[in-house]
């Protein structure tokens, strides 16, 4: 597994540090749904029935944790603004790389 996830799930509690470790354990199947725009547009409106086509199992717990985004692909592919507080507007660029 990951070091660095390794690292954040050792300060989890101990459910969800095995609840999590199961999941990781499908990571190849995830990485090869996200390759189709939409699995990726699913993924990001309603990552439980994502992870339901996948047949990737959840617990309870964990499926209260992941909500539904009510968001749609549009909302969240349109530019965020941030105002600083010298008045300054910088426009917010978040990259996400899934390896």
């Amino acid at each position: 597994m990951n070091t660095s996830l390794d690292k954040i799930l050792e300060t989890q509690p101990e459910w969800l540090s095995k609840e999590m470790k199961d999941i990781v354990k499908h990571d190849n199947k995830v990485k090869k749904a996200l390759e189709n725009q939409d699995m990726r547009a699913q993924f990001l409106k309603d990552p439980r029935k994502f992870l339901k086509k996948l047949n990737i199992p959840l617990s309870g717990k964990v499926k209260s944790l992941i909500r539904k985004n009510v968001q749609t692909l549009q909302e969240l592919q349109k530019p965020h603004y941030l105002e600083l507080e010298n008045g300054q507007v910088i426009k917010v660029n978040i990259k996400v790389n899934i390896k």
